[in-house]
């Protein structure tokens, strides 16, 4: 018991020596401070501004005074005919949902390019279960919504990292 302790009590400090810190939310870059959502998708919308309230950012009402915009140009859910049983009945479906979106800066710079994000679950049911279909299928196309905004995000997070550094000519940095 005294040995499992002092194991515990060690990886402990020395987890806590090197710097290892458990990540909380990670912030988004200030170009990301005041965004504007521009699109058609109500639901993807409203999800995309409460994940980035809850990372910082205020989205704007108004294109004009925010600090970047987030265009979702082409937003589409299908549902597809996964498979047939032997009388060729459907026994299963496949969800698609996919979603292009740019970034432009308060200047129109693009700051992200046509980005298509494209995600599909498969879906079976019992044909003589109908209301599980539904429940189901709501229960895919919330995830797949998550999926796009975590994506989106994860993306919005690289914008400050591609912002060019700006190295002084005549400083020789060694190449590995």
């Amino acid at each position: 018991r005294r040995f499992a302790t002092l194991i515990i009590v060690l990886a402990v400090l020395s987890f806590s020596g090197c710097g290892f810190h458990l990540r909380g939310e990670v912030l988004l870059p200030s170009v990301m401070a005041k965004p504007h959502l521009d699109g058609s998708d109500l639901e993807l919308m409203r999800r995309l501004e409460e994940e980035l309230h809850a990372r910082g950012a205020h989205p704007a009402a108004d294109p004009a005074g925010a600090s970047a915009v987030i265009e979702l140009l082409r937003v589409a859910y299908l549902r597809e005919v996964g498979t047939l049983d032997l009388s060729g009945t459907v026994t299963g479906y496949v969800l698609k949902y996919e979603v292009v979106y740019r970034v432009l800066g308060s200047d129109l710079e693009v700051l992200v390019d046509e980005t298509r994000i494209t995600l599909s679950r498969n879906l079976d049911y019992d044909r003589g279960q109908v209301l599980q279909l539904e429940q189901d299928e709501t229960l895919l196309r919330n995830e797949l919504v998550d999926e796009v905004v975590r994506r989106i995000l994860t993306r919005l997070m690289t914008l400050s990292a591609k912002s060019p550094t700006h190295i002084p000519t005549g400083i020789w940095w060694p190449y590995f």
